[in-house]
Protein backbone atom coordinates (compact mmCIF):
# COMPACT_ATOMS: atom_id res chain seq x y z
CA UNK A 1 0.00 0.00 0.00
CA UNK A 2 2.94 2.33 0.62
CA UNK A 3 3.78 2.37 -3.10
CA UNK A 4 0.26 3.31 -4.11
CA UNK A 5 -0.83 6.88 -4.53
CA UNK A 6 -2.05 8.91 -1.59
CA UNK A 7 -5.65 8.89 -2.88
CA UNK A 8 -5.69 5.10 -3.03
CA UNK A 9 -4.07 4.81 0.38
CA UNK A 10 -6.65 7.22 1.83
CA UNK A 11 -9.56 5.35 0.18
CA UNK A 12 -8.35 2.00 1.55
CA UNK A 13 -7.89 3.52 5.01
CA UNK A 14 -11.40 5.00 4.92
CA UNK A 15 -12.82 1.64 3.83
CA UNK A 16 -11.08 -0.15 6.68
CA UNK A 17 -12.27 2.47 9.17
CA UNK A 18 -15.85 2.02 7.92
CA UNK A 19 -15.64 -1.77 8.26
CA UNK A 20 -14.29 -1.52 11.80
CA UNK A 21 -16.92 1.08 12.74
CA UNK A 22 -19.68 -1.17 11.39
CA UNK A 23 -18.26 -4.05 13.48
CA UNK A 24 -18.04 -6.32 10.44
CA UNK A 25 -14.27 -6.32 10.88
CA UNK A 26 -11.99 -6.14 13.92
CA UNK A 27 -8.56 -4.54 14.14
CA UNK A 28 -5.69 -6.00 16.17
CA UNK A 29 -2.78 -3.63 15.68
CA UNK A 30 -1.96 -3.74 11.97
CA UNK A 31 -4.11 -6.83 11.41
CA UNK A 32 -7.76 -7.10 10.37
CA UNK A 33 -10.15 -10.02 10.85
CA UNK A 34 -13.75 -10.63 9.91
CA UNK A 35 -15.87 -10.21 13.01
CA UNK A 36 -16.79 -13.56 14.50
CA UNK A 37 -14.46 -15.53 12.23
CA UNK A 38 -12.37 -18.11 14.07
CA UNK A 39 -8.62 -17.57 14.11
CA UNK A 40 -6.76 -20.31 12.27
CA UNK A 41 -3.20 -21.21 13.21
CA UNK A 42 -1.32 -21.60 9.93
CA UNK A 43 1.89 -23.56 9.46
CA UNK A 44 4.30 -21.33 7.54
CA UNK A 45 7.13 -23.84 7.22
CA UNK A 46 6.61 -24.20 3.45
CA UNK A 47 6.32 -20.46 2.75
CA UNK A 48 9.18 -19.31 0.53
CA UNK A 49 9.12 -15.61 1.42
CA UNK A 50 11.13 -14.93 4.58
CA UNK A 51 9.02 -11.83 5.16
CA UNK A 52 5.83 -13.89 5.41
CA UNK A 53 7.48 -16.21 7.94
CA UNK A 54 8.42 -13.31 10.21
CA UNK A 55 6.75 -13.29 13.64
CA UNK A 56 5.92 -9.61 13.06
CA UNK A 57 3.67 -10.71 10.17
CA UNK A 58 1.55 -12.97 12.38
CA UNK A 59 -1.52 -11.50 14.05
CA UNK A 60 -1.80 -11.70 17.80
CA UNK A 61 -5.21 -13.33 17.46
CA UNK A 62 -3.62 -16.21 15.53
CA UNK A 63 -0.91 -16.60 18.18
CA UNK A 64 -3.53 -16.54 20.96
CA UNK A 65 -5.54 -19.23 19.17
CA UNK A 66 -2.42 -21.38 19.04
CA UNK A 67 -1.63 -20.72 22.69
CA UNK A 68 -5.14 -21.70 23.74
CA UNK A 69 -5.04 -24.87 21.64
CA UNK A 70 -1.60 -25.81 22.99
CA UNK A 71 -2.70 -25.24 26.60
CA UNK A 72 -5.63 -27.60 26.04
CA UNK A 73 -3.59 -30.22 24.15
CA UNK A 74 -0.78 -30.19 26.71
CA UNK A 75 -3.26 -30.20 29.63
CA UNK A 76 -1.43 -27.13 30.89
CA UNK A 77 2.19 -26.17 30.37
CA UNK A 78 4.88 -23.70 31.37
CA UNK A 79 5.25 -20.42 29.47
CA UNK A 80 8.28 -21.81 27.65
CA UNK A 81 6.55 -25.04 26.67
CA UNK A 82 3.52 -23.15 25.36
CA UNK A 83 5.76 -20.78 23.37
CA UNK A 84 7.67 -23.71 21.86
CA UNK A 85 4.49 -25.60 20.94
CA UNK A 86 3.00 -22.54 19.24
CA UNK A 87 6.26 -21.73 17.43
CA UNK A 88 6.24 -25.27 16.01
CA UNK A 89 2.55 -25.00 15.04
CA UNK A 90 3.32 -21.76 13.19
CA UNK A 91 6.11 -23.51 11.29
CA UNK A 92 9.20 -22.17 13.04
CA UNK A 93 11.89 -24.87 13.17
CA UNK A 94 14.02 -22.90 15.60
CA UNK A 95 12.70 -20.44 18.14
CA UNK A 96 14.74 -17.25 17.95
CA UNK A 97 14.72 -14.69 20.72
CA UNK A 98 12.23 -12.41 18.96
CA UNK A 99 9.81 -15.30 18.27
CA UNK A 100 10.02 -16.43 21.89
CA UNK A 101 9.57 -12.89 23.23
CA UNK A 102 6.58 -12.16 20.99
CA UNK A 103 4.85 -15.40 21.99
CA UNK A 104 5.57 -14.77 25.68
CA UNK A 105 3.98 -11.30 25.33
CA UNK A 106 0.78 -12.93 24.06
CA UNK A 107 0.86 -15.65 26.73
CA UNK A 108 1.24 -13.06 29.50
CA UNK A 109 -1.56 -10.96 27.99
CA UNK A 110 -3.82 -14.03 28.07
CA UNK A 111 -2.98 -14.54 31.76
CA UNK A 112 -3.81 -10.88 32.51
CA UNK A 113 -7.09 -11.15 30.54
CA UNK A 114 -8.03 -14.34 32.36
CA UNK A 115 -7.95 -16.63 29.28
CA UNK A 116 -5.18 -18.63 30.94
CA UNK A 117 -4.83 -19.21 34.65
CA UNK A 118 -1.71 -19.92 36.65
CA UNK A 119 -1.64 -23.18 38.57
CA UNK A 120 1.77 -23.03 40.19
CA UNK A 121 4.32 -22.97 37.38
CA UNK A 122 1.77 -24.38 34.91
CA UNK A 123 -0.62 -22.37 32.79
CA UNK A 124 -4.02 -23.86 32.06
CA UNK A 125 -7.01 -22.69 30.06
CA UNK A 126 -9.29 -20.64 32.33
CA UNK A 127 -12.19 -22.94 31.46
CA UNK A 128 -10.32 -26.00 32.82
CA UNK A 129 -11.15 -26.97 36.36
Amino acid sequence: LKRSGSRIEEAVGNGIDALVASRRCTRDGDFLSLAGAPAIVRDRSEVRSAGLRSIERIAGVEMRAGIGAAAVALVGASEGDLALAVARALGFKAMSGNVRERLLEEIRAMVREGSLREDGAVLRPASAT
